[in-house]
This record gives structure tokens, C-alpha cells and sequence, in this order.
């Protein structure tokens, strides 16, 4: 998925969850940790990025284990992380699901192409959401 596509995700469902807008960007910025830490392994490096791309940085677990015993903005920033990496799963190229470097372990859903129309569709989604969660309160 693209950069935008993950701050809008993320900003609409943290909305959707009932975080205030503070909230929100809090987890927006956490559903951009992955690529930041990607960033930084490949040294600035195209080729080395090339090869770090959703190894380490994209395997979920960690996130969802931090998630689930932290409190607070940090929970909420790494809440966003796993959730950027749920949206990569729904890629051709996918996460790595079992082994952090991938390889044969490294599946995605293959419903949605990065960079086509249908990215688009998963912000609207998640603001659609945010709407609907918020007329209903």
C-alpha cells in the first residue's frame, strides 16, 4: 500500500474507534513506523530497501503483542503499526506471517494491487466507518 493510503486508513478508523482526533494521529503515526523502520535499515540505500521491504519492520506479531500489554498513546501508536501491516497483507507481495525475513513464509491476500483504484476504496471504507460510527453515537 502507499504512504497516504495508511495515514487515511489509519486516521478514519482511529475516528471510527472513538479516539479523538489527537488519538488518531497518534495511531496514523504509528501506521507509518514500519516503513520508517525500513527507511533507516537500508541506510537510504534503494537496493538495500529493495531487500529490507517488509521483513523485519512488516512482521506483525511484535506489534500485536506490545499492543496488547501497553496502555496509553504508546498502544495506540503501535496499534496503528499492526494495522499497517494488516493493509500490506492484502497485497500480491504481502507480509511475512511466520519467519520475520520472509522468504516462503512471506504471504499476502492478493486482493488489492499497491497503487490501484481499489486503495482508494479502503480510505473510503474507513471513512464511511468513521460516519457511520459517529451519526450512530
Amino acid at each position: 500500500m502507499k504512504a497516504a493510503t495508511h495515514l487515511g486508513f489509519n486516521f478514519f478508523f482511529g475516528l471510527s474507534l472513538g479516539f479523538s482526533p489527537l488519538g488518531a494521529a497518534v495511531m496514523t503515526a504509528g501506521g507509518m513506523l514500519p516503513d520508517i523502520c525500513d527507511r533507516f535499515i537500508a541506510l537510504g540505500s534503494k537496493t538495500l530497501w529493495r531487500s529490507a521491504h517488509r521483513t523485519f519492520s512488516h512482521w506483525p506479531w511484535p506489534y500485536l503483542g506490545a499492543a496488547l500489554f501497553l496502555h496509553g498513546p504508546l498502544q495506540i501508536f503501535l496499534f496503528g503499526a499492526l494495522l499497517h501491516c494488516v493493509l500490506d497483507a492484502l497485497t500480491p507481495t504481502g507480509i511475512p506471517w511466520v519467519h520475520p525475513l520472509g522468504g516462503k513464509w512471506k504471504r499476502g491476500l492478493g486482493l488489492i494491487k499497491t497503487g490501484s483504484f481499489l486503495e482508494l476504496g479502503v480510505i473510503a471504507g474507513a471513512f464511511l466507518l468513521w460516519q457511520f460510527t459517529s451519526s450512530a453515537a
